[in-house]
């Protein structure tokens, strides 16, 4: 009984952790280490990329990517960029969605019981949907890549939330370089 209820309680602590990080938008992103930004003016949207590695694209990845072009025009505009058809840089936008399995701790074993028993199968699991989003900038001269941001979060899979869309853009794309005049 006392195993049981020590894994149980360790299960409960890490879905606790879990859960508190539901809300956190994982955000990584690399400069190539000889790109020169001060060379750039300009940016336009290029095609965008196939979903990420692990990921699938979707109908939500689609709506995402048309929203993230607009927030990340906005960055780039607010950053010194000018858009335009024939641009020094091309951004590439991905997106997709992936379904997680996380394991639920055992249930207490209920009064009565044999120890060892609980009252809900061993094999339970819940499911969550992760989103994925990448920002890539390209050299449009030479196709160079010059710039990289990537998110992951959790996803409600019921509804789209398009103000922590914008959250993540504007968290991977506080790191591209400002346009200095």
């Amino acid at each position: 009984m006392q195993a049981a209820l020590s894994r149980v309680l360790l299960g409960l602590a890490l879905m606790a952790s879990g859960l508190g990080c539901g809300n956190a938008i994982d955000v990584h992103t690399r400069t190539a280490p000889n790109a020169d930004f001060a060379r750039y003016q300009t940016f336009a949207f290029g095609p965008p990329e196939s979903a990420p590695v692990r990921y699938q694209e979707s109908v939500r990845a689609t709506v995402a990517e048309r929203r993230t072009e607009d927030f990340v025009a906005e960055v780039l505009v607010s950053k010194g960029y000018k858009p335009a058809p024939n641009a020094d840089l091309t951004v590439r936008i991905a997106a997709g969605v992936r379904r997680k399995e996380l394991p639920i701790p055992l249930a207490p074993p209920a009064p009565g019981s044999t120890p060892g028993q609980t009252w809900l199968p061993e094999n339970e699991a819940g499911e969550i949907l992760e989103g994925a989003l990448v920002v890539d900038v390209y050299e449009t001269a030479t196709g160079t890549l010059l710039w990289h941001g990537a998110a992951n979060a959790w996803i409600d899979p019921d509804r789209f939330d398009e103000a922590r869309l914008r959250r993540g853009v504007t968290e991977v794309m506080s790191s591209f370089p400002e346009r200095r005049s």
